[in-house]
C-alpha cells in the first residue's frame, strides 16, 4: 500500500511546490476503553458493529432494527449478541428508551446511533425519484421522528449520530440535517483507491474542533462538491495485491489508482433484468452493451465497462463475485456467505452496504467528538464566590466558540411526491423569516444562563469583575517578572505608556483556562512569543476548515525572499511619493514613540539607494542584511487619512498557510439576538466599543518579517515593525483568534452575549441587564490592559450605529437603515473615482468592504452585481488596469452603487410577522427542433447557434398564490429582446428570470413583503440568489429585480424546485387544465412595456441602475381580484383519487373565472339562441372564448392561412379550421364523459343542453349546414365568425390569442363548478 499523493493547484499566483508543506502531525486515534450503547436501525449486514468492535473496548448493548431475511441470517452469523427488534415503525420509542436505561441507569456510557436508510427513493439516477415523500423515502423521516423520541429519553449526554445515504438534493438533505440536528458531509471510497462510493453522512461532529486525521494525525483536507463541504480520508491506498481474487486482476488503470470501479449497484429483483436509465439511452459502449445484454443485464450498464470488471489471464472478463466485492468494501472476504444466503442476495446485501473503511473513518471522527462531552453532570459545590458560582454554573456546559457548523439554506418544501403535494405543501408553509432565530451555540449559552441566574446577574457581573481586578492587584510582581523575561520586541507592545500599565496577559491567560477556552494551548504560545506573519498559521478555535486550498501552498521562503527583493528593488528606483506622506510619517512618529515600531535603519548593502532619518534621530545598523520589507502607501477618506502597507504585491501575504476561515458575526447575528428576546418582556438594547488600536496591541514572532519603507521627498525611511500590521493576511488570521479570546471570557464569566466583527465589540441585551454587561465588559477590558476607545465607546441605547448601519430596536420589530455618514462617505469616494477616472486596488478593497452593508442591511442581494468589479479590482483580476484607471465595467458599477445609496430603504423585521405570505411560481421553456427544452432542463444541446435562438419558439407562466386567491399568466418573449441574450447560458438565465420578474411585478399590488418563490432552473436560481453572474446583459436584469424588491422591501426567500413539481410548468406552455381545478384567476400583465424596458436594460448599465426602475414600476398590471374562494381549488371537482389530492378547505362557491368575449361574441350568440331556441349562456361562451384564442397559439397556419375556395357559409369555414374541428370534438368527448360518470358528478344539465346544441350545430355536414338553414342563420354565424375574431383581439391582445389557442388541443374534462340551485354565480343564474 502506499501513500496518497495530494497535488492540487496553486492559487498564490506563484509557481505551485511539488507538495504540500509538510504539517504537523497530530494524534491519531486510539483504541478506546469505553463500552458503547450501540443502536442500529436499517442495520443491514451489521456494519456498524464490525466497525466499532474494532475501535472500543466492548460493545455493552446492541439493539438493530431489520426486516430483510438475508440480512438477519447475516447479522446472526456475525453478531449473534445483537437484539433484534425487527421493524422500528411498529416497535415503541419509549419502551427502547427505558430498556437503554435499565441497561445504564447512570447514563455514563457512549451511545452511537447509526443508521442507513433506503436510498432508492433519493437517487440520482432516477429522472422521477420521490424523495422523502416516497415510500421508502419516507422512512428516513420516520427514522428522524422515533430516534428524537429514543434520545430524549435516556439520561446520557454522551451521544453521537452516524447516519448515512446516497448524496441526494441539497434542501433534501438539509431538511433531514435539521430533524437529525446533525450536519451532512460528503466523503467518497474513492480515497482508498479502487472502487468509487460517494455518500452523505450526518453526525454531530463539530468540524470545528476536529481537525485532525485519526489515521494519518495530519490535518483533515476538505473541498466542495455538489455543493456539500467534502472530507477527504488522505489515508493509504489500498493496492490489488491487499486483495485474494482467485487469479483475477484488476483492469491495469484500476490497478494503477488512474480510473476507480463504479460505485456497486443492486442486481436486478427479477429475470426481466434492469433497464438503462434514461440519461445513458443512446450513450453505452456498443461492447460495453453488450456484455451487459449477455448477462441478462443484472446490473447497472455501467457495472460491464473494462474497469469494472476482473479480468483472467485468457483475456476474458467477469463481474466481480461477492467475496470480491467484499475485500473492495474492505469487509473480510466471505463474509456475507453464511448459509441459506444466496449469491446474488450477496450481491445485493454489498451494494447497499458501507464501504467499510470509508465509514470506519467517519466513525473515528464521531467517537472523538463524543469524548469531548463530560458523561454527567457534576454534584454542585458550596457556595464562596460569584466567580466560583459562575464557573459552577459552567461546569456541565461545553463551551463554544463559533458556528458551530456550516449554515444551511433555509427550506420551505421538503422534497414532495407530486406536484399537488408540493403546491399543499407550499401554501400551507411559513416564510424561513417567520421562523425562530437560531443563535450560534455560545450566544445561546448566553441567554440560557441568563435564564438560570435572573436578575441577580447584574450583581454577579460586577463582583466577578472586582475579583478579578483584586487577582490583577495581587499578582502585580507576578506579571512585572514575566514581562522581564519577554524577547524586548514583545515586551514593548505589552507596555502601554499611556496608561503606564503592562497588558495583564498571564491573568487573560488564567481566566481562559478557567473558562475551559478550546484551543489555548495555541493561544497561549502566540500570545507570549507573538503572532506569525509568515509560514503556518495557528488554527482559530471554533473554526470551520476551509473548503478550497487557496492558502494551502504557501510560496517557499528561498523564492519569497528573491521575489520581496526583486520588488523592493523596482520601488525603490520608481522614487513614487505618495502625496500624503506627510500624514504617514506623523503616524509613524507616534508608533515609535508606543514601542511598537523600532528605527529609523540603515539601508541593507543590496539596496540602491541610502534611507532617510526621521527627526535627525541617528540611524540604526541594521540585525541582518536581507530583510524584507512592504511599502506604505494611504487610502483617503473622507474624515481621515490612512496607512496601510502592500503586503500581497510584497510576496509576505503568499507565505500564509491557513486552514481555516476566521468566524465574524455580521449585522444578522446581532438582529436574531434582539429578536430572540421574549416577546411582551423588556426591549433590548445594543452597545458598541472599539478596540483601541486594535492589531496593534498584539506582538508578531519575528520582527525581520516586518520591515517597513515610507518614500519621502528626502528619500526612503526603513521602520521595523513590534506588532501585527495592517494588510497582512496573517494578521486577519491573528488577530481575530485573540479577539476570540476576549469575547470567549466576557461570554463565559460575565454571561455577556457579545459578538464582534474585527475590533469592533457588540452587545445585546434586555435593557434590565445591558447597562452592566456594557460597563463591566468596559472595565475587564481595563483591568486586564486591553483598552478600549472608551471615548468613542456607543453605550446602551434602542438606536444605535453598527457596523455602519443604524439598527433600532422597538417592542415589537427591528428596523435596520443605511448610516447617511458612512453613505455620505462612500458617494464622496465613489464621485472622487468618477471624476478621477482612478480607483486603485487598495482603495477598491476598502470601498467594497464599506459597501458590503447594503447587502446585509437588506438581507438580499442588491448591489452584488456591482460589487463585483470592485473585487476584481482590489484583488488584481481587473482587465485593463493601468495605474488605477477605470474600465468600462469598473466605471458602470461605480455609477450603479451612486444610484443604490440614493435608493436604499430601511428593513424592518418584525418579532412576530403575523402577515401571510405570497407564493409564486415561475417556469419558461422554448423548442429546438421541435423539442421542448425547460431551462432547467440536463437534455439541452451543447451546440448552440447564436444567430437562431431569438427564433426558437418560448413560453413563460407565473402561479402566484395569496391568502386562498391563486392567479396566473403566460406569455412569449419577443424575437428583438432575445436577440440582446444570445449565448447558450444567457439564453436560459433570462427566460427563467423573465418569468420571475413578471411575477414579482405583479405581487407587488398585494398587502405582503413576505415572498416566497420556487423556480426550477438550478443555473436561474444561483445567478438570483446571488444578484450578478458573468454576463453583463443579465448582471443588468438581476440588478434591476433586487432594486425592484429593496424598493418594496421583500423578504424574498428563494427556493429550488424540480420540474416535475412545478405547477406553472403547464401554465408556460398555454395549458391551463390545473389552474382551472385550483380556480385560479387570470391576470393580465402589460408586457409590452416590459419588453421595451427590458431590451433596453440589456445593453444600458446605467438606464439599469437609473431610470429602470422608475418607469417599470410606472406600468400598472391588471388589478388582482382577491375573492377567497379557497384558491387552492375544489379536488372534488378534479376527477383524481381524493387520497392523493390535499386536502382543501372551502369557504365559498366554486368559481370558475375565464377570461370573457366581449359584446361582439355574445350578442351573435344572443341572436343565434333566439333564431334556434338554443339556451347559450355567458359561462359557455367564455369557455369556448378561451378554448378560440389558445388554437391560434397551437396551430397558427389555421389563423393566418391565404384565401381559399368559396365555402357554402361562414360556419363552415369555422369547421375548415383546426380550431372549429377540435371544438365540435372536444364537446362530443365532454358529452360522452359527462354521461359515464355518476349522476351526482355530471355536468348541470342546462350546461349539457347547451353544449349539445352547439355539437349538434357544428356536426352538420357542410351541403346540408349550408343548404337547409336559412340565410339570416347564415348571416348570424358569419357574423358570429368575425365577431369573435374581433373580440379576442379586443380583449386578450397576442398573449390572450395564444392561451385562447392553446386549450382547445387540451383534454378538457374538468366540469364547472356545483353550485346551490338558488346562488347565482358570474354572468350566468342557475335558479
Amino acid at each position: 500500500m502506499r501513500q496518497v499523493d495530494l497535488v492540487t493547484p496553486d492559487s498564490t499566483g506563484y509557481p505551485p511546490p511539488s507538495q504540500p508543506p509538510t504539517a504537523e502531525r497530530g494524534q491519531v486515534f486510539q483504541k478506546l476503553d469505553e463500552e458503547v450503547i450501540l443502536v442500529s436501525c436499517f442495520d443491514g449486514i451489521g456494519s456498524a458493529a464490525l466497525i466499532l468492535k474494532g475501535l472500543v473496548a466492548a460493545i455493552s448493548l446492541h439493539i438493530v432494527w431489520e426486516v430483510d431475511s438475508d440480512c438477519m441470517e447475516v447479522l446472526k452469523a456475525r453478531h449473534p449478541e445483537a437484539v433484534t427488534r425487527g421493524d422500528f415503525l411498529k416497535d415503541d420509542p419509549d419502551e427502547v428508551a427505558r430498556g437503554i436505561h435499565r441497561h445504564d441507569p447512570e447514563g455514563t456510557k457512549l451511545v452511537l446511533f447509526a443508521a442507513a436508510p433506503p436510498c432508492p427513493d433519493f437517487s440520482r439516477i432516477r429522472a422521477d425519484a420521490p424523495g422523502s415523500a416516497g415510500e421508502e423515502g419516507h422512512k428516513f423521516t420516520a427514522y428522524c421522528e422515533f430516534i428524537r423520541k429514543v434520545e430524549m429519553g435516556i439520561p446520557h449526554r454522551r451521544i453521537g449520530h452516524l447516519t448515512e445515504n446516497v448524496v441526494m438534493e441539497k434542501g433534501e438533505a438539509d431538511h433531514f440535517s435539521s430533524l437529525l440536528d446533525c450536519n451532512a458531509i460528503l466523503s467518497d471510497a474513492q480515497d482508498f483507491g479502487l472502487i468509487n462510493r460517494p455518500r452523505l453522512w450526518w453526525t454531530r461532529v463539530d468540524w470545528s474542533s476536529i481537525r485532525t486525521n485519526p489515521i494519518t494525525g495530519k490535518r483533515l483536507r476538505w473541498s466542495k462538491s455538489q455543493k456539500y463541504h467534502r472530507l477527504h480520508h488522505d489515508t493509504t491506498f489500498q493496492e490489488e495485491t491487499d486483495l485474494q481474487l482467485e487469479g483475477l486482476r484488476l483492469h491495469n488503470a484500476v490497478a494503477s489508482h488512474d480510473k476507480r470501479i463504479p460505485c456497486l449497484t443492486t442486481p436486478a429483483p427479477s429475470a426481466d433484468g434492469r433497464p438503462a436509465p434514461k440519461k445513458l439511452k443512446g450513450k453505452i459502449d456498443p461492447e460495453q452493451k453488450a456484455r451487459w445484454m449477455n448477462d441478462g443485464r443484472l446490473f447497472a450498464p455501467w457495472q460491464y465497462s473494462k474497469e469494472a470488471l476482473l479480468h483472467a489471464a485468457d483475456g476474458s472478463m467477469v463481474v466481480p463475485p461477492p467475496e470480491a466485492k467484499e475485500q473492495l468494501h474492505q469487509l473480510p472476504k466471505w463474509y456475507t456467505s453464511v448459509p441459506g444466503v444466496s449469491e446474488k442476495a450477496r450481491h445485493r446485501m454489498l451494494a447497499n452496504g458501507w464501504h467499510i473503511g470509508s465509514a470506519r473513518f467517519i466513525m473515528m471522527l464521531v467517537l472523538q467528538s463524543m469524548l469531548m462531552v463530560t458523561a454527567s453532570s457534576p454534584v454542585p459545590q458550596p457556595r464562596h464566590t460569584a466567580l466560583q458560582t459562575m464557573l459552577t454554573f459552567l461546569q456541565p456546559t461545553t463551551p463554544h466558540l463559533g458556528p458551530g457548523t456550516w449554515p444551511s439554506e433555509a427550506t420551505c418544501v421538503a422534497q414532495a411526491g407530486s406536484m399537488w403535494e408540493h403546491w399543499q405543501m407550499a401554501v400551507a408553509s411559513s416564510h424561513p423569516v417567520q421562523r425562530p432565530p437560531r443563535l450560534e451555540p455560545g450566544l445561546q449559552q448566553c441567554v440560557d444562563l441568563r435564564g438560570i441566574i435572573g436578575g441577580s446577574l447584574a450583581r454577579m457581573r460586577t463582583e466577578i469583575v472586582d475579583e478579578i481586578e483584586q487577582w490583577a492587584l495581587d499578582s502585580m510582581d507576578a506579571t512585572e517578572t514575566w514581562w522581564k523575561s519577554l524577547p524586548p520586541h514583545v515586551a514593548q507592545v505589552y507596555f502601554n505608556k499611556d496608561h503606564n500599565q503592562i497588558s495583564q496577559i498571564p491573568l487573560l491567560l488564567r481566566l481562559l483556562d478557567l473558562a475551559k477556552m478550546p484551543g489555548l494551548p495555541e493561544l497561549t504560545e502566540d500570545l507570549q512569543s507573538g503572532f506569525q506573519v509568515t509560514g503556518e498559521l495557528h488554527a482559530g478555535a471554533g473554526w470551520l476548515p476551509q473548503a478550497d486550498s487557496k492558502y494551502e501552498f504557501p510560496t517557499s521562503a528561498e523564492t519569497f525572499m528573491k521575489h520581496n527583493q526583486h520588488y523592493t528593488r523596482a520601488k525603490l528606483r520608481s522614487k513614487r511619493v505618495d502625496p500624503e506622506w506627510s500624514s504617514m510619517l506623523d503616524e509613524l512618529r507616534s508608533e515609535l514613540k508606543k514601542g511598537r515600531m523600532s528605527g529609523p535603519y540603515r539601508a541593507p548593502d543590496w539596496w540602491p539607494t541610502q534611507t532617510t532619518t526621521i527627526d535627525e534621530m541617528p540611524l540604526l545598523q541594521l540585525p541582518i542584511q536581507n530583510i524584507c520589507a512592504s511599502f506604505c502607501f494611504s487610502v483617503v477618506q473622507a474624515d481621515k487619512i490612512r496607512r496601510c502597507e502592500d503586503f500581497r504585491r510584497s510576496g509576505h501575504n503568499a507565505t500564509v498557510v491557513a486552514y481555516d476561515v476566521p468566524h465574524h458575526h455580521d449585522i444578522r447575528t446581532f438582529t436574531d439576538l434582539a429578536l430572540s428576546a421574549p416577546q411582551g418582556g423588556d426591549t433590548s438594547l445594543v452597545w458598541a466599543q472599539d478596540l483601541d488600536g486594535a492589531y496593534r496591541q498584539f506582538p508578531v514572532r519575528d520582527p525581520a518579517d516586518c520591515f517597513c519603507v515610507l518614500m519621502t521627498p528626502r528619500g526612503p525611511i526603513l521602520l521595523q515593525h513590534h506588532a501585527m500590521t495592517f494588510g497582512a493576511v496573517s494578521s486577519v488570521w491573528n488577530f481575530n483568534r485573540a479577539a476570540d479570546g476576549i469575547m470567549f471570557l466576557s461570554r463565559r464569566l460575565l454571561a455577556t452575549p457579545l459578538g464582534h466583527y474585527v475590533d469592533d465589540f457588540i452587545g445585546v441585551e434586555p435593557s434590565a441587564l445591558v447597562h452592566s454587561s456594557f460597563s463591566e465588559f468596559t472595565r475587564l477590558m481595563r483591568v486586564l490592559g486591553l483598552h478600549m476607545k472608551e471615548r468613542k465607546a456607543l453605550p446602551p441605547a434602542a438606536r444605535q450605529k453598527v457596523l455602519g448601519i443604524n439598527m433600532h430596536i422597538t417592542e415589537d420589530e427591528v428596523i435596520l437603515s443605511p448610516h447617511p455618514e458612512r453613505c455620505d462617505k462612500a458617494k464622496k469616494v465613489i464621485q472622487n473615482a468618477l471624476e478621477t477616472n482612478r480607483l486603485t486596488d487598495e482603495a477598491a478593497h476598502r470601498l467594497a468592504g464599506k459597501l458590503v452593508f447594503l447587502t446585509s442591511t437588506l438581507f438580499g442581494q442588491l448591489g452584488r452585481a456591482s460589487l463585483q468589479p470592485l473585487y476584481a479590482r482590489a484583488h488584481g483580476l481587473s482587465e485593463g488596469d493601468h495605474d488605477g484607471q477605470l474600465n468600462g465595467p469598473l466605471r458602470s458599477a461605480l455609477r450603479s452603487l451612486m444610484n443604490l445609496l440614493r435608493e436604499i430603504q430601511p428593513r424592518v423585521i418584525p418579532k412576530q410577522m403575523d402577515q401571510s405570505c405570497i407564493v409564486l411560481y415561475s417556469d419558461a421553456y422554448f423548442v429546438i427542433d421541435g423539442t421542448h427544452h425547460s431551462p432547467g432542463s440536463k437534455t439541452i444541446p451543447q451546440l448552440w447557434h447564436k444567430t437562431k435562438c431569438h427564433t426558437y419558439e418560448n413560453g413563460w407562466g407565473v402561479v402566484i398564490h395569496f391568502e386562498g386567491n391563486t392567479w396566473f399568466s403566460s406569455g412569449s418573449l419577443p424575437s428583438r429582446l432575445i436577440k440582446k441574450f444570445c449565448t447558450r447560458k444567457a439564453y436560459i438565465y433570462f427566460l427563467e428570470i423573465a418569468a420571475q420578474l413578471m411575477g414579482f411585478l405583479t405581487c407587488r399590488q398585494l398587502p405582503s413583503n413576505l415572498v416566497m418563490s420556487f423556480i426550477d432552473n438550478t443555473a436561474g436560481f444561483f445567478a438570483l440568489r446571488k444578484g450578478y453572474c458573468r454576463d453583463p446583459a443579465i448582471c443588468n436584469v438581476l440588478a434591476l429585480v433586487w432594486r425592484i424588491i429593496a424598493l418594496d422591501s421583500w423578504h424574498l426567500h428563494l427556493e429550488w424546485v424540480q420540474s416535475n413539481l412545478n405547477i406553472s410548468d403547464s401554465v408556460s406552455r398555454f395549458q391551463y387544465d390545473e389552474m382551472q381545478k385550483i380556480n385560479a384567476n387570470w391576470t393580465e400583465i402589460p408586457v409590452e412595456g416590459i419588453y421595451d424596458i427590458l431590451a433596453r436594460v440589456a445593453v444600458d448599465s446605467d438606464y439599469a441602475h437609473g431610470k429602470a426602475l422608475n418607469d417599470m414600476i410606472a406600468i400598472q398590471p391588471a388589478p388582482l381580484t382577491m375573492t377567497h374562494t379557497g384558491g387552492m381549488g375544489n379536488w372534488r371537482q378534479c376527477g383524481r383519487d381524493p387520497a392523493a389530492a390535499p386536502a382543501v378547505k372551502q369557504t365559498g362557491p366554486a368559481v370558475t373565472e375565464h377570461p370573457r368575449p366581449k359584446e361582439p361574441v355574445r350578442a351573435a350568440f344572443k341572436k343565434l339562441a333566439n333564431e334556434h331556441s338554443l339556451s347559450f349562456d355567458a359561462g359557455l361562451l367564455g369557455e369556448i372564448g378561451s378554448s378560440s384564442s389558445s388554437s391560434c397559439q397551437a396551430d397558427r397556419t389555421s389563423c393566418h392561412r391565404a384565401p381559399q375556395a368559396k365555402r357554402t357559409s361562414a360556419s363552415e369555414d369555422l369547421l375548415a379550421t383546426r380550431s372549429g374541428a377540435k371544438l365540435r370534438g372536444r364537446l362530443e368527448l365532454e358529452l360522452e364523459e359527462n354521461a359515464a360518470v355518476p349522476a351526482q358528478r355530471q355536468l348541470p344539465r342546462p350546461w349539457e343542453l347547451q353544449k349539445e346544441a352547439l355539437f349538434n350545430v357544428l356536426a352538420m355536414p357542410g351541403h346540408e349546414f349550408g343548404a337547409d338553414l336559412p340565410d339570416t342563420f347564415r348571416v348570424v354565424l358569419g357574423t358570429l365568425a368575425l365577431a369573435s375574431t374581433i373580440a379576442v383581439a379586443q380583449a386578450a391582445s397576442e398573449v390572450g390569442l395564444q392561451r385562447w389557442m392553446a386549450s382547445l388541443s387540451e383534454k378538457h374534462v374538468v366540469p364547472p363548478p356545483e353550485v346551490p340551485n338558488n346562488v347565482c354565480t358570474i354572468q350566468f343564474c342557475q335558479s
